[in-house]
């Protein structure tokens, strides 16, 4: 339990303290209030608080995937090119999303172009995934 309770008069009142707020749920991020109470044989009473910070400092999870790798032959029409599937979280269901494309001439073809995706997904506690 963590707690010691000593009495001048009753002595080692350890196994009387009575503590409330137990079990947390660490499935939800907040701070959590544990009261630890203890009485002696005249009632005096004593209580002390301790607040358990429950938080998220895992990475959101995804899954990419490549839906073609060529655009070809390169006809200025519209390809899709990638689909974003598999979003989760452990502990939060708001996630943003970023994605950001680019483009820049290269490659060994003339008039080739090459295009870089980049994602982040991040959750409302920072915690970030590329």
């Amino acid at each position: 339990m963590g707690a010691l309770a000593i009495d001048l008069v009753n002595g080692d009142l350890t196994n009387e303290i009575t503590v409330t707020g137990l079990p947390l749920d660490t499935r939800k991020i907040s701070s959590w209030p544990v009261v630890y109470n203890i009485m002696d044989a005249v009632g005096n009473e004593s209580s002390i608080i301790k607040i358990i910070n429950v938080v998220d400092t895992i990475a959101p999870q995804y899954n990419f995937d490549l839906a073609v790798t060529t655009l070809w032959p390169a006809n200025k029409k519209m390809v899709h090119a990638a689909s974003l599937s598999g979003l989760s979280d452990n502990a939060e269901g708001d996630l943003n999303v970023s994605v950001q494309i680019t483009s820049s001439q290269g490659g060994s073809n003339e008039g080739e172009r090459l295009y870089t995706i980049n994602v982040a997904i991040s959750d409302a506690s920072g915690n970030t995934a590329t």
